[in-house]
């Protein structure tokens, strides 16, 4: 697939298939597009090739499958003066912000780039034959337009996809296990051999859990937000903050706990009454000693930017101690 801007200046090649197509309903992308949403084709960097400028033309359709050229004069006359693109930083829904590339002619937005460098959002207008391009995914449809009805049955996120959290709660996952493990075969003085199953059932069942427990936190955020702005804020805010610490963990801990129980049942085939007795309620009660301090913390002390990474390294030191408790069972 080929894509470019409207003046011929900026062309690119897409040398493989897109990781993913979505159509974005965002109000950042309905800003910068003038339109009711933008579709993406995220595709890594590498397979991108930047091509020689080429003469402006009229971007195909279905009933005419080959560009057409201009009917007025020439928009760019071909050649490459070494003008840079254009790039700009501008805030976006998900409050990460985007750098929008353009071009430096016509000023066409081309691909917009996240805090992931080796991938590209290649905007979905600028493609040569766009109609042949289907999204697998529509993403920030709570700011659809109402006017905007989805009817292709592809998969409708409130946000962005479940499916990178879930990935990288299921990396974390693996790598607190792989950890966990490396610290049993020192403890025993042996050489260090990888569990595959212990390895594949932390892993799996990461997997299995973590898309409700996405669904679990949007829905905590908005029944206990933990920042509302109103005149005396600052009280009103520590306690929404203590709330939803305090609410996360008295619903939440019962339910991993569980998760781990009916985890061990069915895995490990031991009995109800000895995974109670020997994992769930010691488990629940260092999760109320760790999980609470950890949410506080976080909540009250450690910056929005920051907070993912904090909480991926309690929940990495937690994921070692579940799979150490895992082991002596």
């Amino acid at each position: 697939m080929e894509a470019g801007c409207c003046c011929g200046f900026v062309r690119l090649r897409l040398e493989q298939a897109p990781l993913v197509v979505h159509c974005c309903h965002c109000t950042s992308c309905q800003r910068e597009t003038g339109s009711a949403f933008s579709p993406n084709i995220i595709i890594e960097a590498s397979n991108v090739t930047r091509l020689p400028p080429a003469a402006p033309a009229v971007p195909a359709y279905p009933g005419a499958p080959e560009a057409s050229p201009p009917a007025g004069p020439g928009l760019h006359d071909g050649q490459d003066d070494g003008s840079s693109l254009v790039e700009t930083l501008i805030p976006s829904e998900s409050g990460e912000g985007q750098t929008i590339v353009r071009c430096p002619k016509c000023l066409a937005a081309v691909w917009s780039e996240y805090d992931v460098p080796l991938v590209k959002y290649i905007k979905g207008g600028t493609l040569d034959r766009a109609w042949l391009v289907e999204p697998d995914a529509h993403i920030f449809v709570r700011s659809k337009r109402p006017f905007v009805e989805i009817s292709d049955g592809k998969p409708q996120f409130e946000r962005y996809y479940e499916k990178i959290a879930t990935t990288q709660a299921a990396a974390l996952s693996g790598a607190s296990n792989i950890a966990a493990q490396i610290i049993e075969a020192y403890k025993a003085q042996h050489p260090f051999t990888l569990d595959l199953v212990q390895f594949a059932r932390f892993v799996l069942l990461t997997m299995i859990t973590a898309p409700p427990n996405y669904q679990w936190q949007h829905f905590l955020e908005k029944a206990l937000p933990a920042y509302v702005r109103v005149d005396d804020g600052r009280d009103l805010e520590k306690r929404e903050t203590r709330l939803d610490s305090l609410t996360d963990e008295a619903r939440s801990k019962p339910k991993l706990s569980l998760r781990n129980t009916l985890a061990k049942w069915f895995v490990d085939c031991m009995t109800l009454g000895a995974i109670v007795n020997v994992e769930t309620v010691p488990i629940m009660v260092a999760g109320y000693k760790v999980w609470p301090i950890a949410s506080i913390v976080s909540f009250s002390f450690v910056p929005v930017e920051k907070r993912l990474v904090f909480l991926s390294f309690i929940g990495f030191l937690w994921g070692i101690y579940m799979s150490l408790a895992a082991a002596r069972i």
